[in-house]
């Protein structure tokens, strides 16, 4: 999986789709910038063992993972 490195913050992401998650703003008005660690996490994002920033396990990606939508507690 390739590694992408963000020049303006200084992060390290585990994929291309991991780092374009990470900027937001506005192109046209030259309004881009990088999210802050919060937001990131925010989003759903979490570092990995080797301290990249990832994506939000999905089921897709982790058979394992259910998101809290799908968890049904019965009393």
């Amino acid at each position: 999986m390739p590694v992408s490195y963000c020049s303006g913050c200084k992060r390290t992401f585990s994929s291309t789709s991991a780092f374009d998650l990470h900027r937001v703003g506005n192109f046209a008005h030259n309004q881009r910038r990088c999210l802050v660690s919060q937001e990131m996490s925010a989003r759903g994002m979490m570092r990995n063992e080797k301290g990249q920033w990832t994506l939000p396990p999905t089921e897709e990606v982790a058979p394992w993972y259910v998101s809290l939508e799908k968890v049904v507690v019965e009393i």
